[in-house]
């Protein structure tokens, strides 16, 4: 099975939990937070759902808007918000 990384950014902590609480689809995950910097949260999954697939799980979350807007494969990975992606 076809399997992978994701990475995106989310307003705070409370965000990346309620998504992961959404779906126990994710093989791993790791959980970046340098409220040095910003109070916002990077995440990277490992999962077998596809870009289309996480979109359709984030957009169940109530103002997830960041982590929709930033999920980018990890390799491709900018944290800059698309806004087109509603």
């Amino acid at each position: 099975m076809k399997t992978y990384e994701f990475k995106f950014r989310a307003e705070c902590l409370d965000d990346i939990i309620c998504f992961l609480n959404t779906s126990r689809n994710f093989l791993k995950f790791n959980i970046n937070n340098d409220e040095a910097i910003l109070p916002d949260c990077e995440i990277e999954i490992t999962t077998h759902l596809d870009y289309n697939a996480m979109l359709d799980i984030m957009r169940k979350i109530p103002d997830s808007h960041v982590i929709m807007q930033t999920l980018q494969l990890k390799p491709n990975y900018t944290g800059i918000r698309d806004f087109s992606i509603k």
